[in-house]
């Protein structure tokens, strides 16, 4: 089999080797679960970075310790390893005490989401005041972008997208979903979805294999 390629070898070569050369990437996602606890008391809870750095290990040894490189070359590369949290504000004191800063902590009060939702809604629907957009580069403060927001509302500023585009929760988002469920929910649609799932492990399977 003859495959042409771009590799790190100068233009105008034919390079060539008996067996594999080159391999296709494909991605994975490893996506672990751990359990909160105070950090003077971690074994209360279920630290998902520990485990994170052991399956990080682990995956080496699929290519180090289980593959023959000299006939089938191979690399296995953890590229991310992210944290998701939901307690932001503990985040934003790691920052602050890594790197000096002085970001305001974020404090998960509803009265504080509605805050994050409004200054969301801001930025998307009306774009080209970029309004938030300098409150997060540091020019405006918090106080003068809701101002300057509360101005925009007076003056009735047009905005360019639906509120139900808008990438956060709302009422109206809500209500479709549920419209939405209800008609999945109908009788008459039992068959039509049973056929599609059919369909869609069908192909499913074919592509995995």
């Amino acid at each position: 089999m003859i495959s042409f390629g771009n590799a790190a070898y100068p233009v105008g070569t034919i390079t060539y080797r008996p067996g594999p050369m080159l391999a296709s990437a494909d991605s994975f996602l490893i996506t672990i679960k751990g359990k909160q606890t105070h950090g003077a008391a971690p074994w209360g809870g279920i630290d998902p970075i520990v485990i994170g750095s052991q399956v990080v290990m682990a995956l080496q040894t699929i290519v180090s310790r289980n593959v023959n490189i000299t006939e089938a070359p191979a690399i296995v590369t953890v590229g991310r390893f992210d944290v998701v949290t939901t307690d932001l504000g503990t985040v934003i004191d790691q920052v602050n005490r890594r790197f000096g800063t002085r970001f305001e902590r974020f404090e998960h009060t509803p009265e504080d989401v509605e805050l994050v939702f409004r200054l969301i809604d801001e930025r998307e629907r009306r774009p080209d005041e970029k309004t938030v957009d300098r409150f997060l580069s540091g020019e405006l403060t918090l106080p003068l972008v809701l101002d300057r927001i509360a101005e925009l509302d007076r003056r009735r500023t047009p905005t360019v997208r639906a509120e139900h585009a808008v990438p956060r929760p709302s009422r109206e988002r809500e209500s479709s979903a549920t419209a939405l469920r209800a008609e999945l929910e109908d009788p008459a649609l039992a068959e039509p979805l049973r056929r599609a799932r059919a369909l869609y492990e069908r192909l499913a399977s074919a592509s995995m294999s």
